[in-house]
């Protein structure tokens, strides 16, 4: 492998995987077991998202069109088809993926620069997030994990149910 080749960190729920891409490789992701990288989460679907070689570098495609909410993001933002960078961090639902250099190491940290509109754009799908679990009543460690900045404001903690009558 070359230096070049980029690997995929992947990481949800306490899980967390090292996949090294090659440039013959065209990747599916998603719950299928057909998947080139099989991703058993709820909010991934059976064919989620594609990352693939082209002449002009690492590509991401989102497989899932506009069915809902839970679609490729690619540093905040929502994807259809994109070019990868080093160091951009993918969302697939739930499941976080880190495309980094081979030779990098995988619990350094990431400096990415955002733009503002960026920010608000992933801090308005994280709100969203919050706001369904705040309503669902069973919060995720997606935002437990994401809420140590200080960007993001608490989720309310969860109504409790009213003690029974005597």
């Amino acid at each position: 492998m070359t230096e070049e080749e980029p690997i995929l960190i992947i990481r949800w729920d306490g899980h967390e995987e090292q996949v090294s891409l090659e440039a013959s490789q065209d990747l599916l992701l998603g719950k299928s077991a057909s998947a080139n990288i099989v991703l058993d989460h709820p909010t991934v679907s059976t064919t989620h998202a594609r990352i693939y070689k082209r002449d002009d570098g690492w590509w991401i495609d989102d497989l899932r069109g506009n069915r809902d909410g839970e679609g490729t993001y690619v540093n905040g933002q929502r994807v259809d088809t994109v070019p990868l960078s080093l160091g951009d961090i993918i969302l697939l639902g739930a499941v976080t993926i880190t495309f980094i250099a081979s030779g990098q190491c995988a619990d350094s940290q990431l400096t990415i620069e955002l733009t503002d509109s960026t920010v608000r754009t992933f801090e308005q799908w994280l709100l969203r997030v919050r706001e369904s679990e705040y309503n669902s009543g069973t919060p995720s460690q997606l935002s437990d994990t994401i809420s140590d900045g200080p960007l993001l404001p608490e989720a309310p903690a969860p109504k409790k149910p009213p003690a029974p009558k005597k």
